[in-house]
């Protein structure tokens, strides 16, 4: 697979970043090895005095990929698939990517009334050349025209022909955490990005917001469908980066994450890069700091593997880094894992068990998974190799179901640890569950309630339903009647969908069986039947959401790959974790999601003192989950 790429790039930004993005500086930290792009040379990193720019970008579109031959070869093959690997040659020299560039004498910079950006002109008369190169050319040129001094490129940086160096880059792969998270920005190649119409740099009329807005909208859709997006690696390397710079084939866009002020406007574009993805360690340290006075806690367990669980990789190896690299920042417990790795002896599915436990010590979010919407995601499990494929992982880690995103805060109400034995089975000590009697929400026909639930086909048709719930609610002749139970259980199969994506599966309508606890959605991973002792377990998940502003549709959340204003409002969205009982071995499985709604200030802020009182007639025991 190989790229194309134009030097006649346009802009799908609010404003003109070239002066912002020149004069941001990251850390101090500097890599062992960096290439001055001028001449392509390779430095010591200290060189870099300004800082430097790290590239992020799919192995695969960087040239063929072949196996490459092993010393011996009578065992190239094992049959330990915990230390499988692979070992590839990269054919990035190869001159297969094209470059496409326009005569600098018919090359001018003008400002167009109607695009409202800066761009290149060319001359009719004189046609684009197009020229073969290799990857480190094609790259080197991207780096020209971004004013790019310095670049971190792990084929130069790290790799070594020298099987003998195998020490030194397992120790550079132990230290991208802090390439990423020390450079000036990550710039991502993603050829799949590119112009559509030229009417999508048009201005909306809107009194408060100009932008390209469709030009934008139509790149993040063709970055989450990117090869780029699926990448375990690229996973790792967006989430360390504080801002990014996106290229495609002729257009790219600027983002940075919500803890940097835009210096440039206060116009700041909302999407899953700045809301979910980038920063994640400085959007965590936050949220933990917000949350020392009370007794929630958080990680980000469900940010990371909202993600992680369906991108793909060339080895096992390369899930297992992207992760440690990622939490090494957040969880303290992580740092000896990472620290502690040796090739020779590395024992993938030993150190996969070590990293949840980690994780499942720290952070219960890991329990915040339902199922998805299909229709708006697409499948599930569309790449290969991912880590499905890879191991067979405990209920509760969610391998089963799909994590939903947003800042996620976890009260309880024991303040033991939680821990993980021997057995990989989680151990949440003295808490509550409440017995429920899911079910089934039928998609297809009629439920129990006269509203039919289904599986819409886009966002703007779970916006137009949810705002028709709504509409409903609020021109009620009398404010203080409550609307039945079938209505609520439909606007809260709305409310899932549109602020998460999120499935409904099951429901609680039975006041009689189900207590204060209905009516209620659920997500459930499996089917169920009232033969299951199914229970809401007492971990009250506190999703915080950012909002954004959308030109036609008002406030919506941000999960979606749309674009919009940044506001400083933030609901809190609520879940309990949802549990089975085994009755042979009298242990609980996860799966899935009791949807409470949302909740003021002051119930969150007191969220054990809640449970308290909702768990009220539930006896304290300790849950194993396997």
């Amino acid at each position: 697979m190989y790229i194309t790429y134009s030097s006649d790039q346009k802009a799908a930004d609010f404003v003109d970043t070239t002066s912002y993005r020149q004069a941001i500086r990251g850390g101090t930290f500097r890599p062992t090895w960096l290439i001055r792009t001028r001449d392509w040379k390779k430095v010591p990193g200290n060189e870099a005095q300004n800082g430097y720019c790290t590239l992020s970008y799919c192995l695969e579109q960087s040239g063929g990929l072949i196996p490459k031959a092993t010393k011996s070869t009578t065992n190239t093959t094992t049959n330990n698939s915990n230390n499988a690997s692979m070992n590839i040659c990269n054919y990035s020299g190869l001159e297969k990517h094209e470059l496409i560039q326009i005569p600098k004498k018919e090359q001018r910079q003008h400002r167009s009334k109607c695009l409202r950006f800066f761009s290149t002109f060319n001359n009719n008369k004189d046609k684009p050349t197009i020229t073969h190169v290799s990857f480190e050319r094609l790259v080197q040129q991207i780096c020209n025209d971004f004013q790019i001094d310095y670049l971190w490129y792990d084929k130069i940086c790290i790799d070594s022909n020298d099987d003998d160096d195998e020490k030194i880059k397992l120790e550079q792969i132990k230290n991208m955490h802090r390439i990423y998270t020390h450079t000036n920005y990550t710039v991502a190649l993603v050829p799949e990005i590119k112009i559509h119409h030229s009417k999508d740099f048009v201005r909306r009329r809107n009194k408060k917001i100009t932008w390209c807005i469709k030009a934008r909208s139509k790149a993040l859709v063709d970055l989450r469908h990117s090869s780029w997006f699926k990448s375990s690696w690229s996973l790792a390397e967006v989430m360390m980066s504080q801002s990014i710079l996106v290229v495609g084939q002729d257009l790219h866009f600027w983002q940075q994450s919500q803890q940097i002020i835009n210096e440039v406007t206060n116009i700041i574009p909302a999407d899953m890069l700045y809301g979910f993805l980038l920063n994640f360690p400085a959007r965590l340290h936050r949220l933990q700091q917000q949350q020392q006075s009370t007794a929630a806690s958080s990680s980000g367990a469900n940010q990371v593997f909202h993600q992680a669980y369906f991108r793909s990789s060339s080895c096992p190896h390369d899930s297992l880094f992207a992760l440690l690299n990622i939490f090494y920042p957040v969880i303290q417990n992580v740092q000896p894992i990472l620290a502690n790795i040796n090739y020779t002896t590395l024992n993938l599915h030993h150190v996969f068990q070590d990293l949840y436990r980690a994780i499942a010590a720290r952070d219960l979010s890991i329990l915040f998974f339902g199922v998805h919407n299909p229709k708006i995601y697409g499948p599930i499990q569309g790449c290969s190799n991912t880590m499905h494929d890879y191991y067979t992982f405990p209920s509760w880690t969610g391998i089963s179901g799909w994590h939903l995103a947003g800042n996620v805060v976890t009260t309880t109400l024991s303040e033991t640890t939680n821990f993980v034995d021997a057995n990989m089975d989680l151990h949440i000590p003295f808490n509550k569950a409440h017995r429920i009697y899911p079910v089934p929400y039928n998609h297809n026909s009629n439920n129990s309630s006269k509203y039919k639930g289904h599986l819409f086909n886009s966002q703007r048709n779970i916006i137009q339903k949810y705002s028709k719930c709504l509409n409903k609610i609020n021109n009620q002749k009398d404010p203080t009647k409550c609307v039945g139970d079938d209505f609520l259980i439909q606007k809260y199969h709305f409310e899932l969908l549109v602020h998460f994506g999120c499935v409904t599966t099951h429901f609680l309508k039975d006041t009689q069986k189900n207590h204060h606890f209905a009516p209620a959605v659920l997500s459930l991973t499996e089917d169920v039947s009232d033969k299951d002792e199914c229970f809401a377990l007492s971990v009250f998940l506190d999703n915080q959401s950012c909002l954004t502003e959308s030109v036609n549709s008002g406030v919506i959340d941000s999960s979606f790959p749309v674009v919009g204003i940044a506001t400083n409002i933030t609901k809190h969205i609520c879940f309990y974790p949802v549990i089975k009982k085994n009755a042979t071995t009298g242990k609980y499985k996860a799966i899935g999601i009791y949807y409470i709604g949302q909740l003021n200030e002051e119930q969150v802020s007191n969220s054990r003192k809640f449970l308290a009182n909702l768990f009220e007639e539930d006896k304290v025991e300790t849950f194993i989950l396997e």
